[in-house]
């Protein structure tokens, strides 16, 4: 009888799925479905007698919605083909999304909500749709841009660099801090949106490629940490797999092979940041990648044009010894206390490095070249050479290979004291002299604070001593503690003209958000120090890195708010959905900033951070390459008793104490104090007498420099530089030949890698190893 009882509850059970309720989802409890229906408002739930039919009605249901509010978007916001500024994007066309929010008003169930198998099922199931986000009440603040960023004219010099990107050369520019590098990467930009161009954008790291409005070149590659051997990411190229977005996108998508395909001119900004092993990694990633009916291609980075920026006296790459491993074979490298080195003129080495001697040069070590000893399949060694001196992409043979045309910048726009700039350049080089040692011991006398309140900002090496000062001093303000949180959005611009809303929950995968220095939830009181975190007014002197005191907060209506700051025409959107949302009884809460440089506060609105991802697949029938829009609506400031070094990049400060006693890497006394104006508002912390040997420069970067300089002067006197002030440009000649590589083919005709060390060592024949 109990047997029978139970299987006979079992047939009776029913599966009771609610779409619009209190908690979206399926049930298998008549009490706890009640919960959710009861009293809502339009409740929509049906019972079922299996789960699979319960969950293929929500399906339905969604499917239903979507399709109606499409319709409805086609017909309120028709195709724009005859507006000749419709569609400006990378590469594809498409109308723009409404700027305003009439009629986008539907109330829409919490999806989100639903168990998360439900969601992960995407359309696998039987007559399941693909999961689509129904559009968001309000308009996304990311839109196609209408009409291109007014940007400050280059200089000579700097019109260099443009020339030659669009003349299609591989290019490297570098120069000193201040020097107007990031300017020029905004005009390469603008350029390459102008004709059409598939780029893209990308930094060593995450603050580096905010900055840029680009990616880390970890995620545009999809690398990762990129510690795995290069084999193993070019099956991954190859092989079809989820992309990220597939969720939302309802598709699986070949997210690496086609990116590197698509994509005809890769930036890297702070190049000097990024691991030379990953460099030469990325290389022969673009050469399969990019293949041409399944042979690699021989030209470096599969022979898209590269443009490359930043000063190898700055931040090197950050490294650590013990968790390197070999980029053939991802075996960890042999411990130092270990490792065996080859002769100099060992042939195995000299026939597998190319560009030997030119390497050597650049003060790589020829007495420690070593060989990866690790043993695969049939008793085979690795053999990958590698040199432990090698610490930049300039000691690489790919960095020859590619044959850049440099341009070396020379005039600084940061600072405007010609004593302090040339202080700054040989302090850059390590030329600590007596009367530069005298000027930096003065530089340690105190800094008071200022009228306005504002004490000098402190730029340390290591990050939890910025965290605990910040911490502490704000804990001492007293008064009320106010919250400001970020409007985080991402939105799926289609090829089509469409446009899909990413998942709130989806959007904290994105590298994007991490890296902002911005925080998602802000606390401020009064009596803060405060750094602004974008540059709000150039002409007035209020930009990345201005510093101040909250002074108090100001609540506005709509109309002065709309008011407080000259926007642009596409910032004005962005400012009205913030009022929005945040309003309360018609009114927002803002804060007030007395700025060094401002004899009165002054009202900080939110500004908006936003980056364009282009999103590559395997079938484009559809027409059009999607992009996808994220962006970060905030108030535009960061506590700011304290901040790293790392985290200075890109800012200007004009009251700042820099602890140079502490550096630990060459370049970083050097690029804190290359953040202050002048050394008026500038105190030097720690170094005593020793001061000089903070300012380390690591004597590969100063012979690399020296060849460069010498090699522009050269070419300068024969013609090939510049004739009107403008900087010396030249192919790099002995720093890197340029070279025509015939077509690639393999010897035994396979032109495919397996996903196995063995089979990279059986393409990589080498010599006997000794």
């Amino acid at each position: 009888m109990p047997r029978g009882g139970s299987a006979k509850r079992r047939q009776k059970q029913k599966f009771y799925a609610v779409y619009k309720g209190r908690n979206p989802g399926i049930f298998d409890d008549w009490v706890e479905t009640r919960l959710q229906v009861e009293g809502f408002s339009d409740a929509t739930f049906k019972a079922f007698p299996s789960h699979a039919e319960a969950e293929s009605w929500i399906y339905e249901q969604r499917d239903k919605e979507i399709r109606q509010e499409n319709a409805r978007l086609e017909r309120d916001y028709p195709d724009t083909d005859d507006d000749p500024d419709a569609g400006e994007q990378r590469g594809s066309s498409y109308p723009p999304l409404p700027q305003d929010n009439t009629g986008l008003k539907v109330d829409y169930p919490d999806l989100d909500a639903l168990p998360a198998r439900l969601n992960a099922r995407g359309g696998d199931g039987p007559g399941a749709p693909p999961y689509v986000s129904p559009p968001e009440r309000t308009p996304p603040s990311f839109t196609p841009r209408q009409n291109p960023e007014h940007l400050c004219p280059l200089k000579p010099e700097q019109e260099r660099v443009l020339a030659l990107v669009k003349q299609g050369h591989n290019v490297f520019f570098t120069g000193p801090a201040g020097s107007g590098k990031s300017l020029i990467l905004k005009h390469i930009k603008q350029y390459l949106d102008g004709v059409g161009r598939t780029y893209a954008v990308t930094a060593p790291t995450g603050i580096a490629s905010v900055l840029i409005g680009g990616q880390t070149i970890h995620s545009w590659s999809r690398v990762g940490k990129g510690d795995k051997p290069a084999v193993c990411y070019i099956n991954k190229l190859k092989s079809t797999i989820k992309h990220p977005d597939a969720k939302l996108l309802g598709k699986s998508a070949k997210s690496g092979e086609t990116t590197w395909k698509e994509t005809q001119v890769l930036i890297i900004d702070e190049i000097s940041m990024l691991s030379p092993d990953l460099f030469e990694k990325l290389s022969v990633i673009g050469q399969h990648a990019r293949h041409v009916n399944g042979h690699p291609v021989e030209a470096p980075f599969g022979g898209m044009q590269l443009v490359m920026c930043g000063d190898f006296f700055q931040l090197p790459p950050v490294e650590k010894d013990s968790e390197k491993t070999c980029y053939q074979c991802g075996y960890p490298i042999t411990p130092r206390e270990e490792r065996s080195y080859l002769p100099p003129d060992h042939g195995y080495i000299t026939e597998r490095i190319e560009f030997l001697n030119e390497i050597h040069a650049l003060r790589v070590d020829s007495a420690r070249w070593s060989h990866c000893s690790r043993t695969g399949r049939d008793r085979e060694v690795c053999g990958h050479l590698w040199n432990e001196t090698i610490k930049y992409c300039f000691q690489t043979p790919t960095w020859f290979k590619i044959g850049f045309n440099s341009v070396v910048l020379t005039q600084v726009f940061r600072q405007a004291d010609p004593a302090w700039i040339e202080k700054l350049g040989k302090l850059k080089v390590g030329q600590v002299t007596p009367d530069i040692m005298t000027f930096l011991l003065g530089l340690r006398r105190p800094l008071g604070e200022l009228a306005s309140g504002v004490k000098p900002t402190r730029l340390y090496t290591h990050r939890k001593t910025v965290v605990d000062e910040n911490d502490q001093e704000f804990k001492k303000l007293k008064g009320t503690e106010y919250c400001f949180d970020a409007i985080d959005e991402g939105t799926i611009n289609k090829g089509t003209g469409y446009s899909k809303t990413v998942n709130p929950q989806e959007l904290e995968e994105y590298h994007f958000f991490k890296n902002l220095q911005v925080q998602k939830e802000m606390k401020l009181k009064h009596g803060a120090q405060v750094m602004l975190l974008f540059n709000i007014a150039q002409n007035d002197g209020l930009v990345n890195g201005s510093r101040g005191v909250i002074s108090g907060f100001q609540q506005m209506n709509y109309s002065t708010f709309m008011s407080g700051r000259v926007a642009r025409d596409f910032e004005r959107p962005m400012l009205k959905k913030y009022f929005e949302l945040k309003q309360q009884d018609g009114r927002v809460r803002i804060p007030l900033v007395h700025f060094t440089t401002h004899p009165t506060p002054i009202p900080i609105l939110p500004v908006s951070w936003n980056t364009e991802i282009p999103l590559f697949y395997g079938s484009m029938s559809y027409g059009g390459r999607d992009i996808l829009g994220l962006s970060r609506i905030q108030i535009p400031l960061a506590l700011a008793w304290a901040t790293t070094v790392h985290k200075s990049q890109g800012m200007t400060l004009d009251y700042v104490a820099v602890d140079v006693g502490h550096s630990f890497a060459p370049g970083q006394a050097y690029v804190g104090l290359s953040r202050c104006k002048s050394p008026g508002g500038m105190q030097i912390l720690g170094g005593g007498r020793n001061l000089e040997k903070a300012f380390l420069v690591d004597e590969g970067v100063l012979e690399f420099s020296k060849r460069l300089e010498e090699q522009l002067a050269r070419d300068k006197e024969n013609g090939d530089g510049d004739g009107d002030g403008e900087a010396a440009v030249g192919q790099e000649g002995g720093l890197g030949q340029k070279r025509e590589y015939a077509k690639y083919k393999e010897e035994d005709g396979s032109g495919e890698f397996e996903d196995d060390v063995h089979d990279w060592e059986r393409v990589s024949s080498h010599p006997t190893l000794p």
